[in-house]
C-alpha cells in the first residue's frame, strides 16, 4: 500500500511534475517494502524538492525497522547511481534536517541505473 501523510502532500504530488526516475525509485521500493506512506514531495525552497520537475520526495521511516531503512536504502543506492561525476552522492539517505528521520529519495538529471 501506497499511503500519502496528508492533503497537504497529496495537492503536491497531483500538482507537480516527477522526474520519472524518481517514480520509478519510489515503485521499486515498493517492490520489496509491502508499505511506503509519503510524507513530503515538492516545495518551495531551493534544492531538490523544488525543481521542475521535482527530484525529490520523503518517505516516513518509523514504519520500518531499522534493519530495513538499512535494506531499502541499499537496495536503492545498489541499483541507482545519483550523478556518475559525484559518487559520494547517493539516491537514497536516511536523514534528518530537523523534521525528523525519514527516507529521503533523490534523483539527478545524470542519474542512471546500473
Amino acid at each position: 500500500m501506497i499511503l500519502i501523510k496528508n492533503t497537504s502532500v497529496l495537492k503536491a504530488l497531483l500538482s507537480k511534475n516527477y522526474h520519472p526516475l524518481l517514480i520509478e525509485i519510489v515503485l521499486d521500493i515498493y517492490s520489496i517494502a509491502s508499505e511506503i506512506v509519503v510524507t513530503e514531495g515538492w516545495r518551495e525552497g531551493k534544492g531538490v524538492h523544488s525543481t521542475n520537475p521535482c527530484r525529490g520526495i520523503d518517505i516516513r521511516s518509523w514504519i520500518y525497522s531499522a534493519a530495513k531503512l538499512r535494506e531499502i536504502q541499499e537496495y536503492v543506492n545498489s541499483k541507482w547511481t545519483y550523478d556518475p561525476e559525484r559518487p559520494t552522492m547517493e539516491c537514497c539517505i536516511i536523514h534528518d534536517v530537523g523534521r525528523g528521520v525519514h527516507l529521503h529519495l533523490q534523483v539527478h538529471p545524470n542519474t542512471i541505473k546500473t
